[in-house]
């Protein structure tokens, strides 16, 4: 006899979108500020060999009012060892990067000129910051600028701008190779027929270089572009990510295992703006993406990786549009995307702060650099360097389906964890029928790590997932599904 039924062969839930994971941030360990007669401003800092941080921004020191190229060393706590300044008479300057060099001193890019004619300015100092050498390069007549630099394997260095192709309408991005003297080898452009405008680029594991940036398309409308190039700034390949509805640009480019985090903005027909976090795999195919809005508008300026397999985020938050003042902006996403973390920062007092790059120390705490004032009048700011702690507690680190949902759970204190409530509620599916509630204590020993399974159940669809520990709660979003087949016998 035959007989045809159904049988129910597996049960899995698909975690599709992490949404939102909130968590007592840690504090801040320090903040110092640095001023000089008129303005002040910082745009990039690195940790030393030494345990110290060195930045570079511009400052103006003397009427009538031209910026220098600032270059400044701290020690470990942020304590000013030296500051140095580069002028050229009657001109203006700027440092956007600063890289510690092999032979200790230091690599910085930026820009020179005034008005609609600028050019690419590379300066070399020593581990003294005293100068080394300093030029500038112009390819257009119009403007070109210079965002990031980085040592070759030769000794020299390669430069990342942007230069004009036609008349301030149209730009392209351009690569410089330097000897280690500051001679210019060679240079290249990278773009089309529209608009390109790089931010960063990042050394690749095999030696080549990954360029974030802008594109424009045939509409005006931008998406966010990258670019691999070879160590003879040879395009192997590039690709566009957005939507055609919305501008999109990238700001920030960092390899991490088995490919690249993305930093992006997006600006909607609003003009208001949001994160967008993108992960790549070496090849440039999109592994997942992350969208962050707040209250107002957020423009991110840097991505960093983390020890813990996360990202730290630095920017700028605008809470009132009629008056742009803004709050420097720090953000701590886990591995899978998801918000640890959130602080904000007001030295100004009502005017304009910025958060203009941030990086984990080696020690496990967070820095970053930035400037407060009064920008818009070209009145008084001032820099400011920073250190967040590392955290030091119990985070929920991931979230995970399959035939159960499980919570990997950390304790970055240096004793047991003793107590944790881990609580998962899991609602939704079709007709929500679905409704789960489990919760279970843990200890997690000093530095170590727990993984923890809610019991299975049995839904159709989209749900719902809360992963509560210690009352702090993290929103998820899946889909949970059975497998059904036909059997004869």
């Amino acid at each position: 006899m035959l007989v045809c039924g159904s049988m129910i062969l597996g049960v899995g839930t698909a975690i599709a979108i992490n949404t939102v994971q909130h968590s007592s941030a840690p504090e801040f360990e320090w903040i110092q500020t640095f001023d000089s007669i008129l303005n002040d401003r910082a745009y990039y800092v690195e940790q030393t060999a030494d345990g110290g941080y060195i930045f570079t921004g511009s400052t103006i020191v003397t009427p009538p009012g031209y910026t220098e190229v600032l270059l400044a060393k701290t020690d470990g706590n942020g304590e000013e060892s030296w500051r140095n300044n580069f002028p050229i008479y009657m001109t203006n300057l700027y440092g956007t990067a600063v890289h510690q060099t092999s032979d200790g001193g230091y690599i910085i890019i930026g820009s020179v000129g005034g008005m609609w004619l600028w050019d690419v300015q590379v300066i070399k100092a020593d581990e003294n910051g005293d100068l080394v050498w300093q030029k500038s390069f112009g390819k257009s007549d119009d403007v070109d600028h210079g965002y990031d630099i980085l040592e070759t394997s030769d000794g020299g260095y390669i430069a990342l701008g942007q230069t004009t192709s036609d008349e301030l309408v149209d730009f392209d991005f351009w690569l410089i190779k330097l000897a280690a003297d500051g001679t210019e080898q060679w240079n290249k452009t990278i773009g089309g027929t529209s608009s390109e405008e790089p931010r960063q680029f990042t050394r690749t594991v095999d030696d080549c270089y990954v360029i974030v940036g802008r594109t424009d398309t045939a509409e005006g409308i931008g998406d966010l572009w990258v670019v691999k190039i070879d160590e003879d700034g040879d395009v192997l390949w590039e690709k566009t990510y957005g939507d055609s509805e919305v501008t999109e640009y990238g700001v920030c480019v960092t390899t991490v295992s088995n490919g690249y985090i993305v930093l992006g903005n997006v600006q909607d027909m609003n003009w208001t703006e949001s994160l967008w976090v993108i992960r790549l795999d070496s090849k440039g195919k999109l592994l997942w993406d992350r969208l962050i809005s707040e209250e107002g508008t957020v423009f991110g300026t840097s991505i960093t990786p983390t020890t813990d397999g996360g990202y730290f985020i630095t920017g700028n938050l605008i809470t009132d549009m009629e008056s742009f003042f803004s709050d420097a902006y720090f953000l701590k996403l886990n591995r899978q995307g998801a918000r640890q973390w959130v602080k904000t920062l007001e030295l100004s007092h009502g005017f304009q702060d910025e958060a203009n790059y941030g990086m984990q120390a080696r020690d496990g705490s967070y820095v970053a650099v930035g400037d407060y004032g009064e920008f818009l009048f070209n009145r008084t700011s001032d820099t400011f360097l920073l250190k967040i702690e590392a955290e030091n507690g119990v985070v929920l680190d991931s979230v995970t389906g399959g035939f159960k949902v499980q919570a990997l759970v950390k304790n970055f204190g240096s004793t047991e964890a003793t107590d944790v409530s881990v609580s998962f509620r899991i609602t939704g599916g079709i007709l929500h029928l679905i409704n789960v509630s489990y919760t279970e204590t843990i200890s997690i020993p000093a530095e170590g790590e727990i993984t923890v399974s809610c019991k299975p159940f049995l839904g159709l669809g989209p749900i719902d997932i809360a992963v509560t520990i210690n009352d702090v709660t993290s929103d998820y979003e899946g889909r949970q599904f059975i497998l059904l087949t036909k059997l004869q016998f």
